[in-house]
């Protein structure tokens, strides 16, 4: 997390053991994590998500994963 980033306290649970992004992209505040080159993802290829049954989504590390960005905040 960037030192200029507020700090949010998150109680939930984790839905996957991927690790989460170095900071949240805060407009203003945070580099672009794609179109800036100190964003932590610059240069790097887009990731494709593998394609998940609907009823599958519990077994699928993408959507977990995605979850998990999305419950803590990294919403870029």
């Amino acid at each position: 997390m960037e030192a200029s980033e507020p700090s949010v306290a998150f109680s939930w649970p984790r839905y996957s053991s991927r690790l989460l992004p170095t900071y949240r992209f805060l407009p203003g505040l945070t580099p672009h994590p794609r179109h800036n080159p100190l964003g932590h993802s610059f240069g790097q290829p887009e990731p494709l998500p593998r394609p998940c049954e609907h009823d599958q989504w519990s077994h699928s590390k993408d959507y977990l994963y995605a979850i998990d960005l999305y419950n803590f905040g990294y919403w870029w």
